[in-house]
């Protein structure tokens, strides 16, 4: 016997949904290869005629389903047919993040106040000033015994951290004051 109702519900990435006789309230199984037509997808609310078959594991089944207006489900869009405009603001939306991203990347432009020169090498010579010193692995100011010792280390010995502010005076709460 062949029945008369719509679509209730549709998992299209499943492929299965459930339809329901016109009158009644039951749902029923429909997978998408018991459709006559598939060329179009099924929607919620698409006027369907089928019939209905016991299946001993999940209950009744639609088959033979066919559309009851195959004209209204030609007029829908396709399934390849999408929105565009979705992906092209993500797009856009990329794109600007990427721009951003790269203009926080690149060094900033020199200005004619504050020059962007790259800072000298240290000489790795023997201090002129007093030969006595050496580098011999001292790195922080608690090993310094004098401002000389600490200059020198500061200018000659690699991974001297006695010029915490940068300014070039080494030690400055120690050994070489204000």
């Amino acid at each position: 016997m062949r029945y008369q109702g719509k679509v209730s519900k549709w998992l299209d990435s499943k492929g299965y949904g459930f339809v329901v006789i016109n009158g009644e309230s039951d749902i029923i199984f429909a997978h998408i290869n018991d459709f006559h037509n598939r060329a179009s997808r099924p929607q919620v609310g698409d006027l369907v005629t089928f019939e209905v078959v016991k299946n001993s594991e999940k209950g009744r089944k639609a088959e033979h389903i066919e559309y009851v207006d195959p004209q209204a489900t030609k007029s829908r869009p396709k399934e390849e047919s999408r929105d565009w405009s979705a992906y092209l603001i993500a797009l856009v939306l990329i794109i600007c993040m990427t721009g951003y991203w790269m203009s926080n990347k690149s060094p900033k432009p020199l200005s004619v106040n504050e020059p962007n020169f790259p800072e000298p090498a240290k000489p790795v010579q023997a201090h002129k000033q007093n030969p006595s010193f050496q580098c011999s692995g001292k790195t922080r100011c608690s090993e310094m015994v004098s401002c000389d010792e600490a200059k020198f280390y500061l200018n000659n010995c690699p991974g001297s951290v006695t010029d915490g502010d940068h300014d070039g005076i080494p030690c400055e709460d120690q050994w070489c004051g204000h």
